[in-house]
């Protein structure tokens, strides 16, 4: 079956999509190659979006919004009209249109080394930022290295840690201990103390007291390599 031709508009779409790219690849650090990877596409099929030999999707309008921290609206009036539409058909309950992302960086100070046990060596390191925002000042980040959480945590992804975010019992932290070991663990609070459960199930809990932990900071998300920018 011949494909049907795009539409002038969707043709508009792909060349204001394209602009965008171009503009914006050297300060996110990205590629057609890491965009594809971040969209769970083929290479080819980024550079036939950018180049109207395929229509826009809405899941792909999503995507380059998010990835290119742009509103749909920028390259796609029309499809970013369906959206806000498709937005009203739907509950509070189960769908909520933000509008606009909003834009922030987070430095990136250094290098977490997994060992055994969600142990931890953190190498600090002033090597860049992530294109992400958040609503604590403090935020930080650091790239993960090493393989010892797989599947939860992979090598080469960045965690972005909140200090000044409140923590709860089930959450993902980095503590520090007195005795200056760190971890990444998951926290469950217990009467007068706390116990600590191995992110990837591989390791037995660890209860300590108040007392032993120094500090506990909240991990907020794990972000990909095509949010970072490098000094």
């Amino acid at each position: 079956m011949k494909k049907k031709p795009l539409t002038e508009e969707q043709i508009e779409d792909s060349r204001r999509l394209k602009t965008i790219f171009e503009s914006k690849k050297k300060s996110l650090g990205i590629s057609q190659e890491s965009v594809a990877h971040a969209m769970g596409i083929g290479q080819t099929a980024v550079s036939h979006l950018l180049t109207a030999k395929n229509a826009i999707s809405l899941k792909h309008a999503l995507s380059f919004s998010e990835i290119f921290q742009v509103p749909v609206e920028t390259f796609s009036p029309s499809l970013a009209a369906e959206i806000n539409r498709l937005a009203q058909n739907v509950s509070n309950d189960t769908f909520e249109y933000a509008g606009k992302l909003k834009h922030g960086r987070i430095p990136v100070t250094g290098e977490a080394i997994l060992g055994v046990d969600g142990m931890i060596n953190l190498i600090k390191l002033d090597s860049g930022w992530l294109n992400i925002h958040s609503t604590d000042p403090t935020a930080y980040a650091v790239r993960i290295m090493g393989d010892s959480l797989w599947p939860r945590f992979k090598s080469g992804e960045f965690i972005v840690i909140e200090p000044k975010t409140s923590i709860h019992s089930g959450d993902e932290v980095l503590v520090t201990l007195k005795n200056k070991v760190l971890m990444v663990q998951q926290v469950i609070y217990l009467k007068n103390k706390y116990q600590f459960i191995s992110i990837n199930g591989n390791c037995r809990p660890i209860t300590m007291f108040h007392n032993e932990i120094k500090s506990m900071q909240s991990i907020a998300a794990i972000v990909k390599e095509i949010r970072y920018t490098r000094n």
